[in-house]
């Protein structure tokens, strides 16, 4: 799994809303790199959806408004649209359906035991906005996520489409890491694959907030860009 793929399968989770009332309706774009200072992800927010946009991987765009997820492939010019519904009940059956024995597995590896996120203290002031430390450990990973109140997604974001936009298999419980509430601004993590992580999934990867820019949004941004075909099947899957 390549380092794009990881922010692409975990940021559902490890990005935090917060209260309605911070930034209600204010658009804006976070700026990511990752800790070997290659360019990382980019998160485009509006009142009614959010683009992640990841070099070298499928861009996601969360139609919170319309309840769907629209993958963009830009290889073959292609996007899928996949209703957020649809996705949870995806994703809710791939572990209860699974192979018995392969359920046994992970179950013994600890790869469906539940997230624990822990309060470290105050945090460090990132891309210009304070933050709160914590600790986060999963089945499938361990860290700690720098995480502000000052910025919000969308109020429906975490109701309907949180663990919905990339994520693959489980990764412990998403809504004990919503309790934090906020944004992630910085997340270091290891145990999973990926950039400087071993085929045995060790090995650590950071990707911080370098920049954040509050302003409008073109809605153009929140739709596939002109010329695309709709597909479907396993063509645009992230």
């Amino acid at each position: 799994m390549s380092p794009k793929s990881i922010w692409s399968t975990v940021t559902a989770f490890l990005i935090l809303n917060t209260s309605i009332s911070v930034l209600q309706a204010q658009d804006f774009t976070i700026h990511m790199k990752m800790g070997d200072g290659v360019e990382g992800t980019t998160y485009y927010v509006s009142a009614n959806a959010i683009r992640r946009t990841t070099p070298g991987a499928n861009d996601v765009i969360d139609r919170i408004d319309r309840g769907v997820i629209i993958y963009i492939d830009h290889r073959n010019k292609v996007y899928k649209e996949v209703s957020a519904a649809e996705a949870r009940e995806k994703i809710a059956g791939a572990f209860a359906n699974m192979d018995p024995r392969k359920k046994a597995m992970l179950h013994q590896m600890g790869i469906d035991a539940p997230a624990q996120l822990t309060k470290v203290g105050p945090g460090e002031t990132i891309a210009g906005f304070p933050t709160d430390r914590y600790s986060l450990k999963t089945g499938m990973a361990q860290g700690e996520l720098w995480i502000t109140q000052s910025l919000q997604f969308p109020a429906g974001y975490y109701r309907d489409f949180n663990l919905l936009s990339g994520v693959a298999g489980p990764v412990g419980d998403s809504g004990k890491v919503a309790e934090a509430r906020g944004v992630v601004l910085k997340r270091s993590m290891t145990g999973m694959m990926g950039r400087g992580m071993s085929a045995g999934g060790s090995g650590s990867a950071t990707e911080t907030a370098v920049s954040i820019e509050k302003k409008p949004i073109p809605a153009s941004m929140f739709e596939p860009p002109a010329g695309y075909q709709k597909a479907s099947g396993e063509k645009a899957r992230n």
